[in-house]
C-alpha cells in the first residue's frame, strides 16, 4: 500500500509567528512540536506508520466505502427471490 508522505514546512507563516509569540508556559509543547515536526515525522517514522496500515481499505475516504457497500447491498436486495421483511 502506497501512502503519500507528508513533507511539513520548516518555515513559519506570519500567522504561526504571531501564535508562537502568544504561547504561554503551559502551551510551550505545541510550539515545540510545531518547530520540530519535520524532524519527528522523518521518512523512517512515516515508513513505520505506513507499515501498520492494513490492506483492507482502511484509510480510504468513508464515502467511498459506503457507496461501494450501498451498491452491493442494493444489487443483493433486487436479486433476492424472497420478499424482504419491510415489504
Amino acid at each position: 500500500m502506497e501512502i503519500d508522505r507528508w513533507h511539513p514546512s520548516t518555515t513559519l507563516s506570519k500567522r504561526e509567528e504571531r501564535l508562537m509569540k502568544r504561547l504561554t508556559r503551559t502551551r510551550k509543547l505545541f510550539g515545540f512540536l510545531r518547530m520540530h515536526r519535520h524532524e519527528l515525522f522523518d521518512e523512517k517514522f512515516q515508513a513505520e506508520l505506513e507499515s501498520m496500515y492494513r490492506g483492507s481499505g482502511a484509510g480510504k475516504p468513508l464515502w467511498h466505502r459506503r457507496s461501494w457497500r450501498w451498491r452491493c447491498s442494493c444489487k443483493a436486495i433486487r436479486r433476492s427471490p424472497t420478499p424482504m421483511p419491510w415489504n
